[in-house]
């Protein structure tokens, strides 16, 4: 008989083992039906019926949600800081990470900035004009 590893058999195939002991069938009987070793048998019965991960999945987190909101509320406290960048405002917090994770990090609490717009000139002459087009349909309604 050829070896075969428990982790090498098919999760299929170790649903259906594991179906065959809480029936009743033995470790030797389930062996021989399935083509495997008793002892591959016996690890597959007493292991957990979904695979379980190891450890923890996924990337790690460098900066976690309560930094990250420390951080906004040290970027939006005053308008001095709010104009300040986002390295110095790490720095006053004590993280030193890079600008991209930063930014991310940021990104994640809905926080951005933007370059702020120049607001028109408007002179006299178009401030009077804005004035009168607002007073003229002042009282109009849906329909006019």
């Amino acid at each position: 008989m050829v070896s075969i590893r428990t982790e090498d058999v098919s999760y299929r195939k170790r649903c259906y083992v594991q179906a065959l002991r809480h029936t009743g069938w033995t470790f030797q009987r389930i062996a021989n039906d399935q083509g495997l070793a008793v002892s591959t048998v016996y690890g597959i019965c007493n292991s957990p019926a979904t695979p379980q991960r190891e450890g923890r999945c996924g990337r790690h987190v460098i900066i976690d949600t309560r930094t990250r909101r420390m951080l906004v509320f040290e970027a939006t406290s005053t308008a001095e800081s709010r104009r300040k960048p986002l390295s110095d405002i790490a720095q006053e917090v004590g993280i030193q990470v890079s600008a991209k994770t930063l930014r991310d990090a940021f990104a994640k609490e809905g926080y951005h900035r933007r370059v702020a717009r120049k607001k028109p000139f408007l002179n006299e002459t178009q401030r009077n004009r804005g004035l009168r087009f607002a007073l003229e349909r002042h009282n109009w309604t849906a329909e006019d």
